[in-house]
């Protein structure tokens, strides 16, 4: 799905995304979701990256906001892999781009957990950073923040991720395709269940 050509030219279209404010981001958003689906209409060479691209910086967006409102001490981790993300899939590294689709899902999951137990539950954060990943998100469960199935969902996410990454030389583009998307949604996905449960006690 994820072709460099294609890539830059929508990266070009947004622009330098952190330095815009969140109206330009969205118009430029929709202007290339037009372009797509115009596209899709029009021609018969399209390619599903155009609405990839659109899908998966929206959802980067998405993330950075949130993991800035929400004040994680993994910010600078979680933002660091997102531009490592752009840089894998334009220079197509699509294993790569895999592996930092999983190191933010994971950072993500261990910022929800660090928020839940220093603010929720008052315990000491360093409880849940010697913690492994698996533990973060049976944690995550048993804290009621998600749901079985959405655990289960994120179990095998979390490992469809980690073999992708694992193999460079046979991973394929529509395997970077569903990893970066399906890893970013899942992120952004617990990180609004967060701010939403948040906000809930906030006005309790």
């Amino acid at each position: 799905m994820y072709n460099a050509r294609a890539y830059r030219t929508l990266k070009t279209l947004f622009g330098k995304i952190q330095s815009e404010s969140d109206v330009k981001i969205f118009k430029r958003l929709e202007i290339a979701e037009e372009l797509a689906y115009k596209r899709q209409g029009d021609d018969q060479t399209f390619n599903p990256i155009l609405l990839d691209i659109v899908e998966t910086t929206r959802t980067s967006h998405n993330i950075k906001v949130l993991v800035e409102k929400l004040k994680f001490k993994q910010r600078n981790i979680i933002l660091n892999s997102l531009i490592k993300i752009d840089d894998h899939l334009l220079s197509e590294r699509w294993a790569d781009a895999a592996t930092n689709a999983r190191k933010v899902l994971e950072s993500c999951l261990l910022g929800v957990a660090d928020k839940i137990t220093t603010e929720r539950l008052e315990h000491k954060s360093i409880m849940i950073h010697s913690k492994k990943p698996f533990e973060i998100r049976n944690f995550l469960k048993e804290s009621q923040l998600i749901t079985k199935s959405e655990h289960t969902l994120i179990n095998s996410t979390y490992s469809f991720l980690s073999e992708v990454g694992a193999h460079p030389h046979n991973t394929t583009s529509d395997q970077a395709s569903l990893a970066v998307t399906s890893g970013l949604s899942l992120a952004e996905f617990v990180l609004q269940k967060l701010n939403k449960a948040t906000k809930a006690e906030s006005n309790d």
